[in-house]
């Protein structure tokens, strides 16, 4: 039948994977015993330049077309019934670098039951001559905040595994296409990748060294991924 054939053939392949493992592996511990956290580094490095060349080239999403003005309007008002189905604090964040930039937003025009979809679009006709360069700066924080997840990550693996699999975790984490696509998005993902990173990062601190401290910064981290995102 096609399907013993079409596994038949992918046989080979996954043979090949498998006596590639033990190579890959040797690979990471050489470079990681040549430079340790340097190597981790790099890929770090890289993986957020890599995210950041996209920036100014990506269209604006229709996530960011209603989340960024959103934030831009809890800024400027204070007033938190416009995210409506999403916290605020993955749409103020990025929002924060428009408030020195020139940014035209005439909320007296918005209605008491306006949505965030309002916003987007008196953002994006209100600002017609630069509309997408508006969404740079936005875009440079979160990617700031990619890498910050990325050194998380990498940190976590390597309080609980060592400094071989903090390796491993840079590698894959820094060239992973679903970080990479999103990471340098207004959107609330990347936001709460790193609140909860950091959750599990102070929560392994927690358990070996308990402390005041560590137990605030663990809450603050939740608190962060609550105010992220619901689901």
């Amino acid at each position: 039948t096609k399907t013993s054939l079409s596994f038949r053939n992918t046989e080979p392949r996954r043979l090949l994977c498998y006596r590639m493992l033990p190579l890959f592996w040797k690979a990471v511990q050489f470079a990681t015993s040549c430079s340790g956290k340097k190597f981790q580094a790099c890929c770090i490095f890289l993986g957020t330049a890599l995210a950041l060349s996209a920036v100014s080239k990506k269209s604006v999403t229709i996530d960011e077309f209603q989340a960024l003005p959103t934030g831009l309007a809890i800024l400027k008002t204070g007033d938190l019934r416009f995210p409506k189905g999403t916290p605020p604090l993955s749409q103020v964040l990025p929002a924060i670098p428009l408030l020195f930039k020139n940014v035209k937003l005439d909320l007296s025009r918005i209605e008491e039951d306006s949505t965030s979809w309002t916003l987007g679009h008196l953002l994006a006709s209100e600002n017609q001559e630069n509309y997408p360069s508006l969404f740079i700066p936005a875009r440079i924080l979160s990617t700031l905040i990619l890498m910050l997840s990325l050194f998380l990550a990498c940190a976590i693996s390597r309080n609980l595994y060592g400094l071989h699999a903090g390796s491993v975790t840079a590698i894959f984490a820094a060239f992973s296409p679903t970080l990479l696509a999103h990471g340098a998005l207004v959107t609330p993902d990347i936001y709460l990748t790193a609140s909860l990173l950091s959750f599990l990062l102070f929560l392994d601190k927690l358990r070996l060294r308990p402390s005041y401290g560590v137990g605030a910064a663990l809450g603050i981290s939740m608190a962060a991924a609550v105010l992220s995102k619901f689901t």
